[in-house]
């Protein structure tokens, strides 16, 4: 026996469409999420960077992986804002970004 949803039930939908939405905001702006990056990752499109100096732009398809998608989020700021990366948090980030891609489940 199928019930169709109630009205309660749509409106706590959309509240917490709302919610998510604003928190969508909210990770936008605190980590300088110009290219809506991790929108795209959440729906599985390729993410991408333009360097604020040379204004090229890079795609980077990241898997699904938090720390991945985390770690790329926090080095676009990084570099929007003009602080230096060091060499072992690149390495970190290729990585992850390389583990996010090609690793599978069970290897």
């Amino acid at each position: 026996m199928s019930q169709e949803p109630s009205r309660f039930t749509a409106q706590r939908s959309n509240a917490g469409f709302e919610r998510m939405y604003r928190c969508l905001g909210v990770i936008e702006k605190a980590l300088d999420d110009r290219e809506r990056n991790f929108v795209n990752w959440m729906n599985g499109k390729v993410c991408s960077f333009v360097h604020p100096y040379t204004k090229n732009k890079i795609d980077v398809q990241i898997g699904d992986d938090y720390e991945a998608i985390y770690h790329f989020l926090l080095y676009c700021r990084d570099i929007n804002v003009g602080r230096k990366i060091d060499e072992d948090s690149s390495e970190y980030l290729a990585y992850l970004i390389s583990r996010s891609v090609y690793e599978t489940e069970g290897c």
